[in-house]
């Protein structure tokens, strides 16, 4: 898969380039944050035409954090 950079002003990524060309750019690099009358708009159904994400961002990072310190302070 070809991952483009925040800034970037690309419409295509990897095998879903065409899918996502209707998609505001907002939502490009966040998928499943988009609300569910974009996706369908853009005729997207997460699971099934885009998967979901694997894990929250923000949980795994706090968890490698967490476990980080723990190290760290043994």
């Amino acid at each position: 898969m070809f991952i483009l950079p925040k800034h970037s002003t690309f419409t295509y990524i990897g095998k879903k380039g065409a899918a996502l060309e209707h998609l505001p750019k907002r939502y490009l690099h966040k998928l499943w944050e988009a609300p569910s009358e974009v996706l369908k708009e853009a005729c997207i159904e997460l699971g099934k035409d885009y998967p979901h994400p694997i894990d929250d961002h923000k949980e795994a990072r706090e968890r490698a954090l967490q476990r980080y310190d723990a190290v760290k302070s043994s």
